[in-house]
């Protein structure tokens, strides 16, 4: 290495012969990351139109001119021999092979590389800490582009992606990840379960006629208008028939209530039938509170 003659040691390097293609690392693990990948890609191209090669002089390290063990690395075609050359970036620095446009993109690679790196590390670490939680399934869900559970899908991968780049997570996050995935998991048996129920679901009475009504309150929602506040209760019987009124009942979810109504309309919504009755009621009884 002492009695170098080649054409790419420092002393004959002359700059106005090299033309930059891209930047590079030589890690062995380089190949994982796409900021690499991107630039490997630009160096593949000018090969494949140019048929150029990379030197095969006896230069000692990843640096073809000074022979030195550079990770992070410039990549230079030699327009006379039609040879690419891979030089640490002091070395491209110091004998004027780039420019400033050069010189910002090597750092802005540099600055992803080592973003990338960190992700990685973040990813290992993430994964590991979902096993340990019983919550290896989390880390498959977050790893899926799509799901037809979005909102909850959607709401694992966010919680995930917090996890990597912050390294830690809350018991109640844990808790709430475990319920996630049991609800994406078993979406098609809910959904099943659901389209089922519709079917279930049949008219009451005769409209225009009063019918007593005993269910389960299911949804309360009050809102206010111009003349004042109005409502919506829906409840279902042991049938599973729904019942909506419009208004709100002295009853809360979940609680046993019953009424005779006058039944204003047999509707359907969403492929589920469902009795509307009047705002006339009679002997309205919560039997929750009865009890």
């Amino acid at each position: 290495m002492n009695n170098r003659t080649d054409i790419f040691r420092p002393s004959v390097i002359k700059p106005d012969e090299f033309d930059f293609v891209a930047v590079d690392n030589c890690r062995e693990d380089s190949f994982e990351f796409l900021c690499v990948l991107e630039q490997r890609e630009i160096i593949r191209s000018l090969i494949h139109n140019t048929g150029a090669r990379f030197s095969s002089h006896n230069h000692g390290g990843t640096c073809h001119i000074c022979g030195s063990h550079a990770q992070n690395t410039a990549v230079f075609l030699h327009r006379p021999t039609n040879k690419l050359i891979r030089t640490g970036w002091d070395c491209a620095d110091k004998l004027h092979l780039c420019e400033d446009g050069e010189r910002n993109l090597f750092r802005t690679f540099r600055d992803k590389l080592s973003a990338e790196r960190e992700n990685k590390a973040g990813k290992i670490k993430a994964q590991a800490i979902l096993e340990s939680a019983g919550l290896a399934r989390a880390w498959e869900l977050s790893e899926q582009k799509q799901h037809d559970n979005f909102k909850d899908h959607d709401i694992i991968v966010d919680i995930v992606r917090k996890l990597i780049r912050r390294g830690d997570i809350s018991e109640k996050q844990i808790e709430f990840l475990h319920k996630l995935v049991n609800a994406c998991d078993n979406f098609h048996i809910v959904q099943a379960e659901r389209e089922e129920a519709k079917k279930v679901s049949k008219h009451l009475g005769t409209v225009g006629e009063f019918h007593q009504f005993e269910g389960t309150c299911l949804f309360q929602q009050e809102w206010e208008t111009q003349w004042g506040w109005g409502g919506i209760t829906v409840l279902v019987d042991d049938l599973g028939n729904k019942a909506v009124v419009f208004r709100i009942l002295e009853c809360q979810k979940g609680d046993r209530f019953r009424f005779e109504g006058k039944v204003k309309e047999h509707g359907n919504r969403d492929g589920e039938n469902q009795t509307i009755f009047a705002g006339r009621f009679r002997k309205p009884v919560n039997l929750s509170k009865a009890a």
